[in-house]
């Protein structure tokens, strides 16, 4: 309120923030569910915090109720979306999660994170042309992830021509220099290709990790 001053809901509401710091997630939702229910039903952050407090408490199905709420009070929060998108894809409905992670990513469009949720939505439900156009924007916008760059290499061997394996690959290597295992797949890339000075080098390399 102004000049600091806390209105009635803002009080419990704190201590349930508290209690979050602490991870007392039943007892914060608790808070939560009487404030909602003492006058402040359309409060569209009580009722994120809600969701998100039974998410961290493993009540997928009662996080996702709320949450909903939130994000039909309130469709604007991109983080909400991504909360509600992570609870439905957990609770194996992935269609469903991809329309709340194409919202969030209509709000902060270069999100890494949110573009790999996607990867995995899309990969789940057979799409697999969108799940490799968002791995890749994840990989642009985190280039140093390994996992990233990991990931699309994959993709591209199973998908053909190796010398795009061969290139993911090496992008890939300045965060994998002490995996034997990222320099064996490496040699063989390059076999593939004839490249076999390369291959050579990269056999050495993991056999020296």
């Amino acid at each position: 309120g102004q000049g600091g001053k806390l209105i009635g809901w803002q009080v419990p509401f704190r201590a349930a923030r508290k209690l979050e710091q602490r991870q007392n997630w039943p007892a914060a939702a608790r808070i939560y569910r009487a404030i909602l229910r003492n006058g402040e039903g359309e409060n569209p952050r009580v009722n994120f915090q809600l969701g998100n407090a039974l998410f961290r408490a493993n009540d997928l199905g009662e996080a996702e109720r709320f949450l909903s709420r939130a994000v039909e009070l309130k469709p604007g929060t991109a983080a909400w979306h991504y909360r509600l998108g992570f609870v439905l894809e957990r609770q194996g409905r992935p269609e469903l999660a991809i329309r709340h992670y194409q919202s969030a990513l209509e709000v902060q469009p270069e999100n890494p994170s949110w573009h790999y949720r996607l990867y995995r939505c899309h990969t789940a439900v057979g799409n697999r042309q969108d799940a490799y156009d968002h791995l890749a924007k994840a990989l642009n916008g985190d280039q140093e992830n390994p996992k990233y760059h990991d990931l699309v290499a994959a993709e591209l061997r199973s998908r053909g021509p190796r010398w795009q394996e061969a290139q993911a690959l090496e992008r890939g290597q300045p965060y994998h220099e002490a995996d034997p295992s990222w320099h064996l797949r490496m040699a063989e890339s390059y076999a593939s290709l004839s490249r076999h000075r390369q291959s050579a080098e990269s056999y050495r390399r993991a056999n020296a990790l």
